[in-house]
């Protein structure tokens, strides 16, 4: 393009300087017929249109230069920011490694946090919605508790990936059986064990039923003493440990250092009638089947206020009328027994009530000691 404006301007010069020549020349012979006149005319016209064509042209030209130059300038600054932007990620990476010292220093610790909530997406449901509740209640009312995931990020990551395709496949499950049966028949079994994915290899417990596999993540919950003190760090009272059983689909808890049994767990009937060995809701029970036992040396139970405080909501098994086989004629009973009932139900969905009997609850224990 820009050949073409100045070859458009030398044609232009060109031109003009031919009417030029002819207009001496003209003048030169001196033709004075009519003819000649009118030449010499046509020649001024057209050498005015030239010359009018001649300056726009070279204004053209000179702003055509300038807006080179704009872009030259323009290319140079994008250049510039390009670099700027790409060595960002390595200048925040020395910078958060930099504020380290101050987070420990103040308490923020912002990088973990972060990597606490990354890790938080990998979390199955009812334990995000578990851990989310604590997170707001530890922060809105400045709750002395300190939350980790802890476990294995890629057999997270794995297991996520495996359920979107095993997702993914229900869809779409005709069509592979489709292609499954235009296999050859010649294809040895190793030939076909090559197409299928691996499958990840989820934590379990010993048992041949696998129903006590867990999630590769859990939820660790420190819970410290909410005493008020002269400035110095609250004691840390227990921590509690939230798995979730893949199988049964229910939340277990158990206390961290503690070993099976009932001996030492003060979870046990933290709300009445929840020792944590019943399965806590119809699913898992028909998952298990009618005669499935939960284990009572494992450290984890599936107590059912875990399940409110995760979001798995159920019904009971018997309506609340008939729960403590009161007789027909007693109406207050019945209506007295129903509300304690809700009460106790209610109660289980507050964070708050949660962590105030667990508290008692230890304190009582230390003190017995």
């Amino acid at each position: 393009m820009a050949k073409m404006a100045y070859d458009l301007l030398e044609e232009t010069r060109v031109a003009t300087e031919e009417i030029l020549a002819r207009m001496l020349f003209l003048k030169k012979e001196g033709k004075r017929e009519p003819k000649g006149r009118a030449e010499l005319r046509e020649l001024i016209t057209q050498i005015s249109v030239l010359f009018i064509s001649l300056r726009q042209r070279k204004e053209l030209c000179k702003q055509r230069e300038e807006l080179e130059q704009r872009k030259k300038n323009l290319q140079e600054t994008i250049a510039n920011r390009k670099k700027f932007i790409s060595s960002l990620p390595s200048h925040l990476k020395a910078l958060k490694k930099a504020s380290l010292p101050v987070q420990q220093q103040l308490g923020i610790l912002h990088t973990k946090r972060t990597k606490q909530h990354q890790l938080a997406e990998l979390l199955p449901a009812p334990l995000y919605i578990l851990y989310s509740q604590l997170i707001a209640q530890k922060e809105a009312f400045e709750e002395p508790i300190d939350l980790e995931i802890v476990g294995s990020t890629k057999d997270a990551q794995s297991f996520a990936r495996q359920q979107a395709n095993k997702d993914a496949g229900a869809s779409t499950g005709i069509e592979e059986g489709k292609l499954d049966d235009d296999v050859p028949e010649e294809e040895d079994d190793s030939q076909r064990r090559r197409k299928r994915p691996k499958k990840v290899q989820i934590k379990e417990n010993v048992d041949s039923t696998g129903f006590y596999q867990v999630h590769p993540l859990s939820v660790s919950v420190h819970v410290y003493d909410d005493e008020p003190t002269n400035g110095t760090k609250p004691s840390k009272l227990v921590t509690l440990k939230f798995e979730y059983l893949l199988k049964l689909h229910v939340v277990c808890v158990g206390i961290d250092g503690v070993q099976g049994g009932s001996e030492n767990n003060f979870l046990i009937n933290l709300f009445p009638d929840d020792t944590g060995i019943e399965l806590p809701h119809q699913i898992a029970k028909l998952s298990a089947g009618f005669n499935f036992a939960y284990d009572e040396k494992r450290a984890q139970r599936p107590f059912k206020w875990v399940q409110h405080l995760a979001g798995i909501d159920f019904l009971p098994e018997a309506p609340p009328l008939l729960a403590d086989n009161i007789s027909g004629n007693d109406e207050a009973a019945k209506g007295t027994s129903t509300l304690a009932g809700l009460n106790i139900y209610r109660q289980q969905h507050r964070v708050q009530t949660i962590l105030q009997r667990i508290r008692a609850r230890k304190k009582s224990q230390l003190a017995l000691k």
